[in-house]
């Protein structure tokens, strides 16, 4: 399995979406972001989210979130946490449940 850690916001921020288009372009079966959201404004964020979802449908590749925005869940089929060092599913969490 190849794996690659994509950071949008980076790509976006420098002006330059072809280098995040250059990450997946070789079809990653995982894709682990930290905080995607987090530098950008809220319509920006759905927009990275709403990508994700398309490369989810499109490209059979699973993507982690990892991050503290709650907006992220709008575009999720499962919310985990981390506390204590035990990860655990969250349940009573609206998720899209969008396949």
């Amino acid at each position: 399995m190849r794996l690659f850690q994509v950071r949008f916001w980076l790509a976006i921020a420098a002006g330059s979406i072809m280098h995040a288009t250059a990450m997946i372009a070789s079809h990653p079966a995982l894709i682990l972001s930290d905080e995607p959201t987090g530098e950008l404004d809220s319509h920006t964020g759905r927009e990275i989210l709403a990508l994700f979802r398309q490369i989810i449908a499109l490209e059979n590749t699973a993507v982690v979130v990892a991050t503290h925005d709650p907006m992220v869940f709008e575009f999720t089929d499962k919310v985990f946490e981390l506390s204590d060092g035990v990860l655990q599913q969250v349940s009573g969490v609206q998720v899209s449940g969008v396949k």
